[in-house]
Parts: structure tokens; C-alpha cells; sequence
């Protein structure tokens, strides 16, 4: 892909990412006091260097007001129509039930469910091609999308496919870790530039197994977050922050920020004492995890928790 030698993306200002929190006149009083408490909580976007993500993407950003003026709820029936479905692309995927635990976290009150694979690679619609730089396979995003939507459970809020081998979305691009479709409730990402130092498939030098799930979660819930109508983040750093390349993505924490989160529990409905308590859980026994994101997860819930007091229950 070829970058700009410009950026036109201008960092939003404090009064920006106020704004874009939304009012909080009329919210009930848990989620109030909750948001009050963890809206400082969270740095800034760093303003983007040239191949990053924003130096080359027009964003525009989505305020909370605008997404729930503009997005209908995903989950229609909490009794029927909750679930979230990985689905396996080829056979022997690893790090299933790691995807399946932290998805159930992240996403609080969903059910997750992992699929029977489907070998992917047998399925002729869809398009593949060798990669000119690595020599690699690598799978058209589209077209498997398109072949997902075709097999969407009845309850299924969404459904994420996971690969090992490449992907790409259009002709002109190099590779891409995920895409999702907003509209048809499906998505899929590839492990595949998360298996090798420094992104470069060309080594032999592995990373270690818990450096690729971290990287996998974080690009499953990327996905996942945007079949819920969330777009990519330009205000703080977030999980939804767009990213062109390992590095940049590596920046950005494996949490939602305030205006997110925002946007996600007004969709769920979960209480965020309890996502963030579970996602303590998934991650305090796992050092990668625990090292660089359970700081976060237990400030936020110690915020939270204090800003509520003995008076309001979790």
C-alpha cells in the first residue's frame, strides 16, 4: 500500500473527546457515576507518524450520540439472540478455548460458542492469490465474508472467523489482519502476522505462544466491536483505534475507552464492575496479559467501585 506524504488528521482537543463522551443528563445513575469516574482515566491518541493508520485513513470519528442515534441495537433478546459464534476456518486452530474465555469477558453477558471448522481453503468462491513479498497464500476478506453470511446462525449476534493464513481485502493492499461486516454480522481475522518477530513472515523466528493470543484477542475484538456498530476510534487510545501495521496495533491497549465502552454497555447492557472483575480473571494468571493490561482493568474497576460507594450495588 502507498502512504500519503501528508496527514490532514488533526488530534481532537479536550473539549473533542468531552463532546464525544456524550451528555450524561438522564443516564442512570450506576452507568453516570461509572463513566464520570473513568472519563480522565484515559491518554489521548498519539497524533500519527506517517504509515500509521490515520496518516493515511480519513476518519472521522463517532461520537457516543451519533451511534445511538444512528446504530440499532445488535442483541434484540437476551434469551435468543446473544451469541457470539467463532468459527474456525481450517482444522486443528489453536488457542480456541483462550479466544472463547476472553470474548465471554470482553464481552459480558454474550454467550460465546466455537463452531465445527470449516476448511476454508476447500470452498471455490473464494479468491486467493501469492503474495508478492513473502511468497505466502493469502485469502480474499470479501469473499469469505460473503461465505459466512450464508451460514449465520438464527441466535447469533455475530460470527468471527479465525484462520492461520493470510488475508488480504482488494488487489492493491498487502495483507490485512481482519475485516468485518457491520451490516451482515460477520467478520474474520488471520493469526498469520502474529506468528513471527517483528511481522516479518519471511523469518523462522517465532513468537511465543502467549504474545500471538494476546494479539489475537486483540484483533477479535476489534472485529467483533465493529458488528456491534462501533467505528474505529480517533479520541483516546482504545482497541478501536485503526492500524496498518504490527507496531502501531501494539500501542494501543486490549480495552475499550470511555466512549466505547460507552457505546457497548448502552448495547449489552452489562454491568461494568463485573466485565472488568472477569476480564481480571482471564488475565491475572498470564504474564504478557497481566503485566501490561490488569493494571488497567483493576484501576478502572477500583474507580468505579468508589465512585459508587456503599449505597449502589455492582
Amino acid at each position: 500500500m502507498d502512504y500519503k506524504d501528508k496527514c490532514y488528521f488533526k488530534v481532537p482537543d479536550e473539549r473533542d473527546r468531552k463532546n464525544a463522551i456524550g451528555s450524561l443528563a438522564g443516564v442512570p445513575i450506576k452507568i453516570k457515576k461509572a463513566i464520570q469516574a473513568i472519563q480522565n482515566e484515559f491518554k489521548p491518541i498519539d497524533a500519527p507518524q506517517k504509515g500509521d493508520w490515520l496518516w493515511d485513513h480519513e476518519e472521522q470519528g463517532q461520537p457516543y450520540e451519533q451511534y445511538v442515534s444512528t446504530y440499532e441495537k445488535r442483541c434484540f433478546n437476551k434469551e435468543n439472540s446473544n451469541t457470539i459464534y467463532i468459527q474456525p476456518l481450517e482444522q486443528n486452530m489453536g488457542f480456541n478455548k483462550d479466544l472463547k474465555k476472553f470474548c465471554k469477558a470482553f464481552f459480558k453477558d454474550c454467550k460465546v460458542k466455537v463452531r465445527q471448522p470449516i476448511i476454508i481453503q476447500d470452498v471455490p468462491t473464494i479468491q486467493r492469490r501469492i503474495n508478492e513479498y513473502t511468497q505466502k497464500l493469502q485469502l480474499n476478506t470479501k469473499d469469505i465474508l460473503n461465505y459466512l453470511k450464508t451460514r449465520l446462525p438464527k441466535d447469533a449476534v455475530c460470527m468471527i472467523g479465525i484462520t492461520n493464513t493470510d488475508l488480504y481485502p482488494q488487489d492493491e493492499w498487502n495483507y490485512v489482519f481482519g475485516q468485518a461486516s457491520l451490516i451482515h454480522a460477520v467478520g474474520v481475522f488471520s493469526f498469520a502476522r502474529y506468528m513471527y518477530k517483528n511481522n516479518d513472515m519471511l523469518s523462522n523466528i517465532l513468537e511465543d505462544q502467549e504474545t500471538i493470543i494476546y494479539r489475537a484477542c486483540k484483533i477479535m475484538v476489534h472485529e467483533i466491536s465493529h458488528m456491534f456498530g462501533l467505528r474505529h476510534c480517533i479520541y483516546f487510545k482504545c482497541v478501536m483505534n485503526g492500524c496498518n501495521h504490527q507496531e502501531e496495533s501494539d500501542k494501543s491497549p486490549l480495552e475499550l475507552c470511555v466512549i466505547c465502552l460507552r457505546k457497548l454497555q448502552n448495547n449489552i447492557g452489562f454491568s461494568m464492575i463485573e466485565r472488568y472483575q472477569d476480564l481480571i480473571e482471564f488475565s491475572k494468571d498470564r504474564t504478557y496479559f497481566s503485566q501490561i493490561d490488569v493494571p488497567i482493568y483493576e484501576k478502572l474497576k477500583n474507580q468505579i467501585e468508589t465512585a459508587y460507594g456503599p449505597h449502589y450495588s455492582k
